[in-house]
């Protein structure tokens, strides 16, 4: 892990397609998204904060690599299965997984039935190998230290869209 370049690992159609992808099943992240690069006109990038340690910004900077963590080490671990459980409440409502499945059966017939099993067959690999990290984002690097405690450090990241 030296200063190697990095390789992209979508193609620019892939990354068109996993962005209107989000946008269907993650709408919410995807209106903050739009709307974190509509504040300015013809803005391109935008500043993210990463709260770490002093020693893990310095490992990210050196690396070229941002880690991620097992949502079973955090302390709240349970985001997971609780975000499962919902799915589960949505789904055993007939009338709402019908709904679900006439929606996407408008596409390709089958689709819905078929992603539900494919999400039902992966869930023990969801359950233990999701990882996530934090970010935030913020237009004062001063205001967001204000709290944070002196043994930390904030790593900011420029995101271009």
């Amino acid at each position: 892990m030296g200063n190697e370049a990095l390789n992209p690992i979508l193609t620019p159609e892939q990354y068109d397609q996993a962005v209107r992808l989000a946008n269907i099943f993650m709408p919410y992240a995807g209106r903050q998204r739009r709307a974190l690069f509509e504040k300015e006109p013809d803005q391109t990038h935008a500043r993210l904060i990463h709260y770490t340690t002093a020693e893990s910004a310095i490992s990210i900077i050196r690396s070229k690599r941002f880690w991620m963590r097992n949502t079973n080490c955090m302390s709240d671990y349970r985001e997971v299965q609780h975000g499962y459980d919902i799915l589960q409440t949505f789904f055993s409502d007939q009338a709402k997984h019908n709904a679900f499945t006439k929606a996407l059966d408008v596409c390709t017939q089958g689709v819905a039935l078929e992603a539900i099993k494919m999400f039902d067959d992966w869930w023990t690999h969801i359950r233990f190998s999701t990882y996530i990290s934090s970010i935030s984002e913020h237009d004062d690097l001063a205001d967001c230290g204000k709290t944070y405690a002196a043994t930390q450090i904030l790593s900011g990241f420029r995101s271009c869209d």
